[in-house]
């Protein structure tokens, strides 16, 4: 019989919420076809922008197993998006588990990109393993390091997908789209399995995710030279900065090869899609993957994009804007229109924010960088970000962000 549901609401006056997305009967017995052949019990519709940043989806419910045969049984949800459909959580359950009550968490990142399984059950005496990727709730808690960048999230469910540097990010589910949470089952084909109920439910930061965060929260955005290419471990611009100032929480969102024109490839787009851009302390650092010799085109497009982000910066928010450095593989004319793009910034309405990166890093003849401070022919050493860092905190200071 097909699962009933209902939706309940509560909400709390800073407008964080609790929502029954579904209550479930029933799913009624179904005989295994083997433990790898999951059929689907319960399917919970999500309508579009129902998954808010920073969600806590709770999924569980009650598993019985019928029949004397001593194969296991298994357990899986997904969430489902046309057809594309991602792993959220899967358990083995042993054949002497014969019933049981199951729930999990799982905590979506602010930019529901990425989600952190956790499980209260033990099943059978192992956690269940976790998918995409296969990592068990007991490695996901204590396993290796976790990644602070914004490419990947150690041990964590991904729902975007990146290329290589030029990085193009790839949503395999769209949070602002609608999409469906399925429970499936699967045994051994002599026995049958059944869940007696099953349920969703989402406890959500509301529509602003940044009310409660502390004051100096922190947002990076930018290209590879924020993302960190070129230095060594914990010496990129954002690490140094975090050290230059303690306390300060700083989130790296850099990613390679992205730029501030529309695209695949634009942090300006991630910008405008991140609920907390609106509120929080942001940098941005990026105009070098825009370059041309064409100055006032250059300078024309990398305005016209920071004028949509400075749009939808709440009153208050506070905003630093690094300008360009440059690369020895660059010729004069490119030197040169970097050059016209630093003026027009710093002449801009926005010039008080303007963070001036290419006065300390290209000191060599012609506006180029100092090979002291290089990896390569862009990408800054750790001597180089550290002048970056620094110089970035003086700014901080300048502008009383402490």
């Amino acid at each position: 019989m097909p699962g009933a549901t209902e939706t309940r609401l509560f909400t709390d006056a800073r407008g964080a919420r609790v929502k029954s997305l579904m209550v479930a009967t029933e799913s009624g017995p179904m005989r295994g076809g083997g433990v790898s052949v999951f059929y689907p019990a319960f399917v919970c519709p999500v309508p579009a922008g129902g998954i808010t940043p920073n969600a806590v989806l709770r999924i569980g419910g009650h598993l019985n197993k019928f029949g004397t045969s001593t194969g296991g049984h298994n357990l899986k949800v997904t969430v489902a998006q046309g057809a594309t459909e991602v792993v959220i959580a899967q358990a083995f359950v042993g054949a002497s588990l014969q019933f049981f009550n199951w729930r999990s968490e799982l905590t979506f990142s602010a930019d529901r990109k990425f989600g952190f399984m956790d499980s209260i059950n033990t099943f059978n005496s192992l956690t269940g393993v976790i998918l995409e990727g296969s990592y068990s709730n007991y490695a996901a808690k204590l396993s290796g390091l976790a990644s602070m960048n914004a490419r990947v999230r150690s041990t964590a469910v991904a729902f975007v997908t990146y290329s290589a540097s030029p990085t193009q990010e790839t949503r395999l589910i769209d949070f602002d789209q609608a999409c469906e949470i399925r429970f499936y089952l699967a045994a051994v084909p002599a026995d049958t399995v059944a869940m007696n109920q099953g349920y969703v439910e989402l406890l959500s930061p509301g529509s602003d995710p940044v009310h409660s965060l502390a004051p100096k929260a922190t947002l990076f955005f930018g290209h590879s030279l924020v993302e960190g290419s070129g230095a060594t471990t914990g010496n990129d611009v954002v690490s140094q900065l975090r050290g230059l100032k303690p306390g300060r929480a700083i989130c790296n969102l850099g990613l390679g090869g992205q730029a501030y024109g529309v695209g695949n490839y634009s942090f300006v787009d991630r910008i405008l899609a991140d609920p907390r851009a609106k509120s929080c302390d942001m940098i941005i650092w990026g105009p070098e993957n825009d370059a041309g010799a064409d100055g006032p085109t250059w300078a024309a497009a990398v305005l016209s994009r920071l004028a949509q982000v400075m749009a939808i910066r709440k009153s208050g928010s506070r905003t630093i804007i690094c300008n360009n450095v440059t690369s020895t593989a660059w010729s004069a004319p490119y030197v040169a229109a970097a050059q016209y793009v630093n003026a027009q910034l710093a002449a801009s309405q926005w010039g008080s924010l303007i963070c001036d990166l290419y006065t300390p890093i290209c000191t060599a003849a012609g506006g180029y960088p100092n090979p002291a401070y290089l990896s390569d022919a862009i990408h800054h050493n750790d001597a180089g970000y550290a002048v970056d860092a620094a110089t970035i905190g003086a700014k901080m200071t300048a502008l009383g962000w402490g």
